[in-house]
């Protein structure tokens, strides 16, 4: 049923509970049903689920003639890269992918994003033991439950000064560092490093020199073409990639 759209005049659908509404109308023209809020698909009294940027409904029943109907509508601000498609199916499959980064795929991700993917990841790695917290107090820029999360447990530092900087980018390098500290946190940290001279070395800074050279090792980063690009920012859908091999390479 993959690609039907659901389109019928009558077809009407349960309202969710709590703060996420579902917020579908019908468009005026096409008269197809548009989901502005997919994220409160989860919420919702029927059987749906988000995938691969699609959103699949099952057994909705047509009102007017109480027909089961089921397709799937296309949610167009969850569209993954073609190269990203099969590793971001492996993600919900998983259930590492928070909310937060399941749409505006190709988008840079910022800090805090980051952690809601990074400590939903290591707590299904953990079979779903919650990471404990530190205090609401731990940075003067954020709350965020992640972030704090990923403090307590000394994977991320922050900015200095009291500082998170929640809605920074995140660069390569930055990324290399936190991933490394995941790998320690489950012992799974390589005892031989396999050195890489790469063509940008001079760039990265030295406290990710080591991290780097642990994530070629894993093979859960690589860069390209002899290139790091250490400062460069990374996508969600790159850091949903990266996940999934840091799920597979700790799990197996």
């Amino acid at each position: 049923k993959q690609g039907k759209v659901l389109s019928k005049d009558s077809l009407s659908f349960p309202s969710c509970r709590g703060n996420e509404g579902l917020y579908d109308h019908k468009d005026s023209i096409t008269g197809k049903v548009v989901f502005d809020f997919p994220k409160a698909l989860h919420n919702a009294y029927y059987s749906c689920y988000s995938y691969e940027g699609m959103i699949a409904l099952e057994d909705i029943t047509d009102p007017a003639t109480g027909e089961k109907v089921s397709g799937v509508i296309r949610n167009p601000y969850a569209i993954a890269s073609p190269w990203a498609t099969k590793e971001i199916a492996t993600g919900y499959r998983h259930g590492i992918i928070p909310y937060s980064t399941r749409i505006h795929l190709q988008d840079a991700i910022n800090r805090n994003n980051f952690c809601d993917l990074a400590a939903q990841t290591i707590e299904v790695i953990d079979n779903y033991n919650t990471i404990d917290s530190a205090g609401v107090d731990t940075f003067t820029d954020t709350m965020d439950y992640s972030v704090r999360k990923l403090f307590a447990a000394g994977i991320i530092d922050g900015k200095g000064n009291g500082l998170f900087d929640p809605d920074g980018t995140l660069t390569r390098e930055e990324a290399a560092k936190i991933i490394s500290r995941i790998l320690e946190r489950f012992d799974k940290v390589p005892a031989e490093i396999t050195p890489q001279n790469y063509a940008d070395d001079k760039d990265i800074s030295e406290w990710a020199k080591e991290p780097v050279l642990i994530l070629y090792t894993t093979g859960l980063m690589k860069g390209s073409f002899g290139y790091f690009a250490p400062q460069e920012t990374l996508t969600k859908e790159q850091c949903i990639a990266i996940m999934v091999r840091l799920y597979d390479y700790i799990k197996n």
